[in-house]
């Protein structure tokens, strides 16, 4: 539940103030910006591996270990 509120959370500013957003996503202006990025490539390995658990309706095994 942590990761669709972080989800979530990320995407209400970025409809409603996207210049704002993209700027927090510079990694050259922003001291935010490898955070944030880490945290949606963390998302994005996560997030299937939960959306195929929910459809098996069990615990599926990850095929690799995640890179922290």
């Amino acid at each position: 539940m942590s990761w669709w509120l972080l989800l979530y959370s990320f995407s209400m500013p970025a409809r409603s103030q996207p210049r704002k957003c993209t700027g927090a996503l510079d990694i050259y202006r922003s001291p935010d910006a490898a955070a944030l990025e880490y945290a949606l490539g963390m998302a994005l390995e996560v997030i299937p591996h939960l959306v195929l658990e929910e459809l098996h309706l069990r615990p599926v095994p990850l095929s690799k270990p995640l890179a922290l």
